[in-house]
């Protein structure tokens, strides 16, 4: 796959956590939270989880075309940053450094 590393990583590891356990989930922060939860919540969660990761990975692309936009959706999370940053990702650069 023609990427650059730090997208690659990002790719990866979203499209795992689509078929992984809910106990390989990563990041850690993530797998804790889901954990606890049950049943359909559980799934909703996992869900969401996904869609915010392919948000991430879509963003993670842009930055490879040197394209800075504003990140689709709301401010990166603990969970966010904890994901990026298990990917090797930098999130002081741009595009994930806050503005202000």
């Amino acid at each position: 796959m023609l990427l650059e590393r730090r997208s690659r990583s990002v790719y990866f590891e979203a499209k795992d956590n689509l078929t992984r356990p809910v106990g390989e989930l990563t990041p850690e922060v993530s797998r804790q939270r889901i954990e606890q939860l049950k049943g359909a919540e559980r799934e909703q969660e996992r869900g969401l989880l996904a869609q915010r990761q392919l948000s991430l990975l879509r963003t993670q692309l842009k930055s490879d075309l040197t394209i800075f936009g504003k990140p689709y959706g709301p401010p990166l999370g603990v969970e966010d940053r904890a994901f990026l940053e298990h990917c090797g990702v930098r999130t002081g650069r741009q595009p994930w450094r806050e503005e202000g």
